[in-house]
């Protein structure tokens, strides 16, 4: 019960309350996890750029969770890399 008492804090003290004005970038958020959720099935052409994507949707929901406004731009990041990567390889 302890182990996991610590694992629990050291997540939480992982994803703690950075950049909070996430509150105000919801829509775009919930926006930008629409675009890559229709993006998904056109993804599968190119192999494993599908998981970039579903990574970046994980990135998006804890960032919400946590209000992690500094784990939300990352998760952007990370999304604008999968889609130049899959771009450029179906190129």
């Amino acid at each position: 019960m302890q182990t996991e008492l610590k694992v629990a804090q050291g997540i939480a003290n992982a994803f703690s309350s950075r950049m909070v004005d996430i509150r105000r970038h919801t829509q775009t958020i919930a926006i930008a996890c629409i675009v890559i959720g229709i993006a998904m099935p056109a993804m599968e052409i190119v192999p494993f750029s599908a998981n970039g994507a579903g990574a970046a949707l994980t990135a998006f929901g804890l960032s919400l969770i946590a209000n992690d406004g500094l784990l939300a731009l990352l998760a952007f990041l990370f999304t604008a890399a999968t889609f130049i990567l899959a771009a450029f390889g179906v190129m």
